[in-house]
């Protein structure tokens, strides 16, 4: 298997691993889940900026300037990165409405992630 096509495992095996931490924060209502959860999905996202301009990031604003480049990239990353201030401030809005936003970005990551 050539190494592109292992990323993109790798990819959709941390996709798989993220729905499976939301389902058990669906369960307990764990909120660390839901934010373990999310966590992996913003990762995914940064790595399939990566592969898409086929270059590495170091900070979070070189994710940024990738994510410029179309206003697709742009939008979704806004939106995981409130996901991610709800995380790490609990502000916005509650966990209730979090796992709504998550649920919605997921399809789009993943299907971002299908079409490489």
């Amino acid at each position: 298997m050539n190494s592109f096509l292992a990323v993109k495992a790798n990819m959709l095996e941390m996709l798989k691993y993220s729905q499976i931490e939301f389902s058990e924060y669906e369960k307990t209502k764990n909120e660390v889940k839901l934010q373990q959860s999310g966590e992996k999905l913003f990762n995914v996202f940064c790595r399939y900026l990566e592969i898409r301009y086929k270059t590495t990031t170091n900070t979070h604003n070189e994710i940024r300037y990738l994510a410029n480049a179309d206003s697709r990239n742009r939008n979704l990353l806004d939106r995981l990165e409130l996901l991610h201030e709800y995380f790490y401030h609990s502000t916005k809005f509650e966990a209730d409405q979090a796992a709504l936003r998550y649920r919605e970005l997921l399809k789009q990551v993943k299907q971002r992630v299908e079409r490489l």
